[in-house]
């Protein structure tokens, strides 16, 4: 709402549009006549690119610039001093080891358009934020979690110790063959719970990401049994809610590489365990390569970094 648009697009008037107007010359006038859109508006093909610009524009006039690796990040160093801003659509997330920069910047953009400072980060696309007195971040989706209990009705449901039953054996070959249970089957929202799931194992749970890299290959072609699985992960999260990440000041793992396909089509094809392993590997160098193109952006620094894989497959001859 913040840029206006360039191509030429009309829209028709707005139902009762005079009415609010309160205006009978302007009644008269409406008939027959169309608007011209003039700024972003929701819902436009034209309105994310329109605000990125406008918001790229205004962090550039302040200093900071996109990194190589992600336009999503923008960095400005001064000295040792380091601000960050990562943005997601109209979220803004600003860290400064400079207080005194971090208030400025976000008084500068305050001026500039309409929005919120709601201080120090706490919750940001379904996941909370905690920071210790020691430096360490902790990570987790407990509202999210009580959310999907409450929209699937699981809310009351028996917590249970693992979230997929190792004697369920699931696959293709369970689909539902009776036509009472397909049209069943049409009605339950199995892609939707799976879809918030695997929003959750992506960004906090990687323990339920076997669960659901399995239930997403039955996507297509569901049945009661899947259904029954697919539940079953809530009961576990319920009795795990409290469960995240936690990243320590000066350690711990960057990241970690794992299947998890999301259909039939999706799965790789492999002829061998060496190929497999040759191919997760170098799956890992492409995110590797994306991480030091971002730490060369923002600290110039080119120091090595340390990856971890098995060795077997690369021996095998």
């Amino acid at each position: 709402l913040n840029e206006e648009i360039e191509e030429e697009i009309y829209m028709q008037i707005p139902e009762k549009f005079g009415e609010v107007l309160k205006c009978s010359k302007v009644k008269q006038n409406l008939e027959g006549k169309v608007c011209r859109i003039r700024k972003a508006l929701y819902g436009l093909k034209q309105s994310g690119c329109q605000w990125y610009r406008k918001l790229d524009e205004k962090l550039s006039q302040y200093g900071l610039k996109a990194t190589s690796g992600d336009p999503c990040v923008y960095f400005e160093r001064r000295g040792r001093e380091l601000t960050i801003a990562a943005i997601y659509v109209d979220d803004v997330i600003i860290a400064s080891n400079n207080t005194a920069r971090l208030n400025e910047l976000k008084k500068t953009l305050a001026k500039s358009f309409e929005m919120k400072d709601m201080d120090p980060i706490h919750y940001c696309l379904g996941i909370e934020i905690k920071k210790s007195a020691n430096g360490d971040i902790e990570m987790s989706q407990q509202k999210y979690i009580m959310d999907i209990l409450e929209r699937f009705r699981m809310k009351n449901s028996k917590p249970v110790e693992t979230p997929i039953d190792a004697s369920n054996k699931l696959s293709a070959e369970t689909y539902p063959k009776a036509e009472i249970e397909k049209v069943e089957m049409q009605n339950m929202p199995y892609r939707s719970l799976v879809g918030s799931l695997m929003y959750l194992s992506v960004s906090t749970r990687p323990d339920i990401a076997f669960a659901v890299s399995l239930l997403s290959q039955l996507s297509e072609n569901h049945g009661n049994q899947h259904w029954a699985a697919a539940k079953r992960v809530l009961p576990y999260l319920k009795k795990t809610a409290s469960y995240g990440l936690r990243f320590q000041r000066n350690s711990g793992t960057l990241s970690w590489d794992f299947q998890m396909p999301t259909g039939a089509d999706s799965t790789p094809v492999t002829f061998s365990n060496l190929e497999m392993l040759r191919s997760a590997g170098n799956q890992g160098n492409k995110e590797l390569l994306h991480y030091l193109v971002q730490k060369q952006s923002i600290w110039h620094c080119r120091k090595p970094v340390r990856k971890q894989c098995t060795s077997n497959g690369w021996s095998e001859k």
